[in-house]
């Protein structure tokens, strides 16, 4: 008998499909309210309002507000705003604060290094403080630390009033417009406010913070101790 000069046919393995976890594009603000009842009741609550202003503005932008009112509500009011949105590109913090920390919620006051834990999960780049004393040199320095993926932080070195605001309202417009401020332009609002206002504003950069061959950072806040003097 002639033998087969056929070959077997090979079995062709299919590569099994693997599903990859993509991660979900960051949303574009997070407005924090921190201790609300105490904020409306001292009409502060300028979170809210910039909400409500900001949503027509930009339809198409992932906005969202976060109000904490107690310490019991804390986690819970947190891991809810975490169900809906993995990632925030801005995070607004609005509240009551000292150069050690911030009013989380009510009767919870919490030093900067724990509010960045607090803030984490959310990955923020960017981040502007509507808080009093909140963007002196030693408050940045423990955000940045507690937090890797941030990059900017904008704020005052001292006490803060709603109509000293404006800098920290038209670097969040130009975050959402996807437009970041040059360091001239940022001058140039933080000289008119000062004019118009007396209020103080800083931005930080995360190099010129956690850089320790940078000693000029830690001269910014005698300079705003004596803006404050000025302010008067």
């Amino acid at each position: 008998m002639k033998k087969s000069t056929k070959r077997p046919k090979q079995r062709i393995k299919r590569r099994s499909k693997v599903r990859t976890n993509r991660l979900q594009p960051s949303s574009h603000l997070l407005v924090i309210e921190c201790d609300s009842s105490r904020l409306d009741m001292q009409r502060l609550a300028i979170g809210t309002q910039l909400v409500q202003l900001l949503k027509p503005l930009f339809p198409r932008k992932k906005v969202d507000l976060l109000r904490t009112s107690t310490e019991g509500r804390l986690t819970n009011d947190f891991a809810s705003i975490k169900e809906k949105h993995n990632r925030f590109n801005t995070i607004l913090l609005v509240g009551h604060s000292n150069p050690q920390g911030l009013q989380l919620a009510d009767g919870v006051f919490r030093q900067w290094a724990v509010v960045a834990n607090w803030l984490a999960p959310f990955k923020p780049k960017t981040i502007l403080l509507v808080a009093c004393s909140g963007a002196r040199f030693e408050g940045a320095r423990a955000l940045f630390e507690g937090l890797n993926s941030l990059r900017d932080l904008y704020g005052s070195p001292i006490e803060l009033t709603s109509q000293q605001t404006i800098p920290l309202t038209v670097a969040t417009l130009a975050s959402l417009a996807g437009k970041p401020l040059s360091k001239d332009v940022n001058a140039s609002i933080q000289a008119v406010n000062f004019m118009l206002t007396r209020g103080v504003s800083y931005h930080w950069s995360r190099d010129e913070v956690l850089n320790e061959q940078n000693i000029e950072a830690m001269f910014w806040n005698p300079v705003a101790d004596i803006l404050k003097t000025v302010s008067v």
